[in-house]
């Protein structure tokens, strides 16, 4: 990867964490950000749905919000 991809990607990462970070209060936007971010990542060629933990991070969320 180019250093100008590199950073480019970075930049996109960071800014999609700021998000996620922000819409911690809402889970269901935390979690609408989050199968968007997986539903682009499922189009990259060789990627594999298991690099998202999604349903464990989901589970363990519904589970403590439940406590």
């Amino acid at each position: 990867m180019k250093s100008e991809a590199l950073q480019e990607h970075a930049t996109k990462v960071m800014g999609n964490l700021d998000e996620m970070i922000n819409s911690l209060d809402d889970m269901d936007l935390f979690f609408r950000h989050l199968h968007g971010i997986g539903a682009l990542h499922r189009k990259m060629p060789g990627f594999k749905k298991e690099y998202f933990f999604v349903s464990v991070f989901k589970q363990r969320t519904s589970t403590q919000a439940n406590e």
